[in-house]
């Protein structure tokens, strides 16, 4: 009986050790998350929707759209990083003298979040190989992947009549424009 009842002490007194050394309160702690600086860029199209627009004495106007430009961002803010950009440009090929290349960019279509871009013209002249700011501005953003999500791109094509007869009929002008996600 003894032994029995020097155990249920020695149990007591543990149990009562353990509640006595227990603090009180709310206890923090610091949890520190560092994530890489991100940025990924996409395009999407359902269809290609080409459409001369006009057919008048001095030009042809074709009309390429449904394209649509997605993109999401991971910037460090903790050490604020510069925003974000959208380059355009044509990168192989070319565009003959008697054409004009013209990318139009919508604003986002506003099913994204974050701090999503702005165009910078509704329309830009991408007739050289220089690069050509699209989109600027952008933050820790999301616009989306897929078609009627982001930025909806369209390309016009303008043809001067006058020169028309200068090119061949049957060739065709094959370019690659490139866009390029970069820090501001």
């Amino acid at each position: 009986m003894k032994t029995k009842a020097f155990s249920l002490l020695l149990v007591f007194s543990f149990v009562a050790q353990i509640l006595i050394a227990q603090k009180t309160g709310i206890l923090y702690h610091t949890i520190i998350l560092k994530l890489p600086q991100f940025a990924a860029l996409s395009l999407t199209t359902n269809s290609d929707q080409s459409k001369l627009l006009k057919n008048n004495q001095n030009s042809l106007i074709l009309k390429s759209s449904d394209i649509w430009l997605n993109y999401h961002s991971i910037l460090n803010v903790v050490t604020p990083e510069p925003s974000k950009q959208i380059k355009a440009q044509i990168t192989k090929g070319k565009i003959n003298s008697i054409q004009s290349l013209i990318i139009n960019t919508s604003k986002d279509s506003g099913t994204g979040i974050g701090n999503l871009g702005t165009p910078v013209k509704s329309s830009i002249n991408l007739n050289n190989f220089n690069t050509k700011t699209i989109i600027d501005n952008i933050g820790i953003a999301y616009t989306g992947k897929d078609i009627f999500q982001g930025h909806k791109i369209s390309y016009t094509f303008f043809f001067n009549k006058k020169n028309l007869s200068l090119v061949d009929q049957t060739s065709s002008s094959d370019f690659t424009i490139t866009y390029t996600f970069l820090d501001n």
